[in-house]
Order: structure tokens, then C-alpha cells, then sequence
């Protein structure tokens, strides 16, 4: 099991630095050890299959990776119950996938439920909510909601600017989706000002 885990924590590492083809086989290891391990074993199998959609995913595998956060949320359901940070992460990570596949209609629901999981578990003022609160937002960017989505962006980042580093990637991409919705809705000034600090924090995250 604790090899798994390292296994399993160094393929995140190479993910996290776009090194896709030195991870696959660690997680592939990982993967193994967890599925003969039996019943006692089934959280870290979810662990490992939502792992490997994320790694899927960010490849633009999405065909690949949605049949596996689906096992993977089945299995928290069954352990955990439906009201489970686990479960909040999964819903979100589909919300995600859904999008990238300019399918944000069905994402919004996902997101709705994380949001209510999240906010019982965490508190709205979190930054785990407000990361599902960007999401929700850019969700509502794209299907052309702009009055329902600025609250939530302003709401979004301003609990992720409390609450992490202003390097931190989560506020950045959140501030990079915030600047395609003022685009949208025609301020320009106010997208490339905040574009201008995002390159400036990511030069300085680098």
C-alpha cells in the first residue's frame, strides 16, 4: 500500500510538470497493487483511477478519462456515502471534463452538487468552494450566461485571493477564465489589466 501511495505521488509530480509519458507507467504499477489488494483496497483504487482520468484529461484524452472518474465515483459512493469530500472532488473533475468537451450544460448540475457538498463540509468561504465557484461561473460563461455568471467569479476569487498564495495555479487559471467572461461582456481594459498581473504572477510562480 505505501508503495502505491509513492508511486502513485511521484506520477502526480510528473504530471504537474507535463512529464505524461513518465507517469503512465506509475501509475499503471500503482494501479496494479491497489486492484490485487481486495476489498480493503477499493479507496485507494478510486484514488488511483481518478488520478489516472486527471492524467488522461489534461492529454485531451477525455474519452479515456471519463469511464474512470465514473469508477471512481461509484466506489466513493459505496464507502463513503454521496456527501464525501471525495465525492465533491469527482463531481467537480467531471464538471471539468464536461466542459473541455463544450458540454456545460451537463456540467452545471456536477458542479451545483459539489458546491452543496463542499459548502457542508468546508464552508463557503473555503477555497475549495470558491474553486467550484469559478467553475460554476466559467460554465455559465460559455453557455453565454454572463448575468449569472460575474457574482460568482467575483465571489470565486475573491475567497481564492484570501485564502492562497498569488501564485498559486488555482487563482491563476480562475483569473484566467474571469478575464475570457469580461472580455465577453465588453470590459477589455478590465481583462487586460488582470491578464497583465496573471503573466506577471506566472513568471514570478516559474
Amino acid at each position: 500500500e505505501r508503495l502505491a501511495m509513492t508511486l502513485n505521488n511521484l506520477a502526480l509530480s510528473y504530471c504537474a510538470q507535463g512529464k505524461h509519458k513518465d507517469s503512465d507507467p506509475l501509475y499503471q504499477r500503482a494501479l496494479s497493487i491497489d486492484q490485487s489488494s481486495g476489498k480493503s483496497g477499493r479507496l485507494n483504487l478510486a484514488e488511483d483511477f481518478s488520478n489516472i482520468a486527471t492524467h488522461y484529461r489534461k492529454q485531451g484524452l477525455s474519452s479515456q478519462a471519463e469511464p474512470l472518474y465514473q469508477k471512481a465515483l461509484q466506489i466513493w459512493q459505496e464507502e463513503l456515502g454521496d456527501s464525501s469530500a471525495e465525492v465533491a472532488g469527482c463531481l467537480n473533475n467531471l464538471g471539468v471534463l464536461y466542459c473541455e468537451q463544450h458540454k456545460c450544460h451537463e456540467a452545471i448540475d456536477l458542479y451545483k452538487r459539489a458546491l452543496s457538498i463542499k459548502g457542508s463540509i468546508y464552508g463557503s468561504k473555503s477555497k475549495e468552494y470558491a474553486a467550484s465557484l469559478v467553475n460554476l461561473a466559467a460554465a455559465y460563461c460559455s453557455l453565454n450566461r454572463c448575468d449569472e455568471a460575474d457574482p460568482l467569479f467575483e465571489e470565486g476569487i475573491r475567497t481564492l485571493e484570501y485564502t492562497v498564495d498569488p501564485v498559486h495555479e488555482e487563482l491563476l487559471d480562475a483569473l484566467e477564465s474571469y478575464v475570457v467572461h469580461l472580455e465577453k461582456v465588453g470590459k477589455s481594459e478590465q481583462a487586460m489589466a488582470i491578464q497583465h498581473n496573471v503573466e506577471k504572477f506566472r513568471a514570478r510562480r516559474k
